[in-house]
């Protein structure tokens, strides 16, 4: 169980530099491409941000979920034995107050800080460089504005998930 957490910490952990840096690299390169290719990069960021927010809301649900059954096997082990033998998660402090833990929490809300600060600047570049006739320009402003709100929601909803066990752990010896 604990490979698995370390898994997801892993991923959780490498996911925010490295997107962040390639959206950063996009956004910063435009000037050097030319006007189609501009216009293709900034109509993709919405479509990328939307998935990298959902992939690294996901990793952090999945190591909530291995958290907490960590902590449901501490507890019926110390049941077995009749004492507290092994008690880390059940004992962490940030249990049941941070879904994924403290890493999770950390790293969902640099990859939503992440994603509102490349849709705004994705906003800009494409104002900036008037890629698209004023009508449409704003339509793709109305579409980063829909994208950051499901980038808000997705965080949102992640507070707000609660681990439901699927299997009863009730261990009897004999």
């Amino acid at each position: 169980m604990y490979d698995i957490q370390l898994l997801r910490i892993t991923a959780l952990d490498k996911r925010v530099p490295v997107t962040a840096g390639a959206m950063a690299a996009v956004i910063a390169t435009l000037d050097v491409v030319s006007k189609e290719s501009q216009l293709l990069l900034l109509l993709s960021v919405p479509i990328a941000l939307i998935w990298f927010v959902r992939a690294t809301v996901n990793h952090a649900r999945s190591s909530e979920d291995v958290l907490r059954r960590i902590e449901e096997i501490e507890m019926a082990v110390n049941s077995l034995l009749g004492g507290q033998v092994i008690y880390f998660q059940s004992r962490h402090p940030s249990r049941g107050q941070k879904v994924g833990g403290r890493t999770g929490q950390e790293s969902v809300a640099a990859v939503l800080a992440t994603s509102l600060l490349v849709l705004a600047a994705a906003g800009y570049r494409m104002h900036a460089a008037r890629l698209l006739p004023p009508g449409l320009e704003f339509t793709y402003m109305v579409v980063l504005g829909v994208v950051g709100v499901i980038v808000l929601g997705a965080g949102i909803r992640l507070s707000r998930y609660r681990y439901e066990p699927s299997l009863n752990l009730d261990c009897k010896l004999g």
